[in-house]
């Protein structure tokens, strides 16, 4: 449309001039060439004002899709990349070893991240451990192998939390889970959303959590 517009204000604004032109050499009535020229010019101007902001939201859409596929390449870039830095990591996690995971962990160093998004959170795993308190909600799993029977509190003071992990019920299952008691070996599965940190002592958590043996 503003194609078309800006082409019939051109050719009009065009022959609108011929036109003056002719009338003036033949001393005829110059009002209507100046009219035609005043309408090729009015619609030259509005097909040019219509077809300026499609050509700028064009270049816009070109640069946000480039923007978007660069985007995309470098978070494939950091995954590849995260796979290689990761892997005893990841395999470790697939082991469902939880001692032998975390201490993998605590290797990557400022990759934890990086693995962590791509390869790590949201993942089912089957982790046991000794159990610290099984509340009303949640249970409390100490995964070391020297636990004294401190408590959850005790085991904060000496920096252990990142060796434990909290296990949320799944729904339905807090009668089952009611029935551990501190000092119990436990095995556990579910879905692991939160990470633990050395440094700063948290623990680690899973969710939607199932008893697998006692």
């Amino acid at each position: 449309m503003e194609i078309f517009l800006s082409l019939i204000g051109f050719l009009g604004f065009v022959l609108g001039i011929i036109w003056l032109i002719i009338n003036l050499f033949k001393k005829k009535q110059k009002k209507k060439p100046v009219i035609a020229i005043v309408t090729g010019t009015v619609l030259l101007i509005i097909g040019t004002s219509i077809f300026t902001p499609s050509s700028e939201n064009t270049s816009k859409n070109i640069e946000t899709q480039q923007s978007i596929e660069n985007f995309q390449q470098e978070k494939d870039k950091e995954k590849e990349a995260s796979a290689e830095v990761g892997k005893e990591t990841i395999s470790a996690l697939e082991s469902n070893d939880f001692l032998s995971f975390v201490e993998e962990y605590k290797k990557l160093g400022s990759n934890k991240t990086p693995v962590w998004d791509n390869y790590l959170y949201g993942k089912t795993v089957t982790w046991t451990g000794t159990v610290v308190r099984a509340g009303t909600s949640q249970l409390f799993v100490y995964g070391g192998n020297d636990y004294q029977r401190e408590s959850w509190d005790e085991l904060g003071d000496q920096n252990k939390l990142f060796y434990t992990f909290v296990a949320k019920y799944a729904d339905g299952t807090a009668d089952e889970f009611k029935k551990l008691k501190t000092g119990d070996t436990v095995t556990v599965q579910g879905t692991l959303e939160a990470r633990g940190d050395y440094d700063l002592n948290y623990n680690w958590k899973i969710y939607d959590a199932t008893l697998k043996e006692k």
